[in-house]
């Protein structure tokens, strides 16, 4: 009996933990510009309740074919209907960058960890041609 009871916890402590590892993935559609940097993503470092917290960790797992994933630390000012209005909220921008010239599908893989929650992204980006006469590019 007792063996029993003591196998029953070790499935209930192994279930346990394996539910706390999975780790979700989500799938982000962009279409970008061959050559111009396109925001995929902003993760803020801050609670919805404008509470700070440390900045998100941001891991490439598998790279585009035909461009870069760039991750940079940023700020965006928060709206005048947010939690926080006017507040300046730092966090990671993930921007996608095509090689120049390419048309076409692309893609890639990265996992985001906040906190102490961690998520895959699936990039899935359509590649489309610049325009003729270059616009204001983003400053990397």
């Amino acid at each position: 009996m007792y063996q029993i009871l003591s196998l029953f916890i070790m499935l209930i402590l192994f279930a346990a933990g394996q539910a706390e590892a999975q780790t979700t993935t989500r799938t982000e559609a962009v279409t970008a510009r061959a050559g111009i940097p396109q925001k995929v993503a902003f993760y803020p470092a801050a609670k919805r309740d404008c509470t700070r917290t440390p900045l998100p960790e941001i891991r490439l797992i598998d790279e585009p074919r035909h461009g870069r994933v760039v991750v940079r630390r940023a700020s965006i000012k928060a709206t005048a209907d947010s939690a926080c209005p006017g507040q300046t909220i730092p966090g990671q921008l993930v921007l996608f960058i095509s090689k120049p010239g390419y048309q076409g599908k692309d893609g890639a893989l990265y996992a985001v960890r906040v906190g102490n929650q961690d998520a895959q992204v699936r990039l899935d980006v359509r590649v489309t041609a610049s325009p003729s006469t270059p616009g204001r590019l983003i400053d990397l």
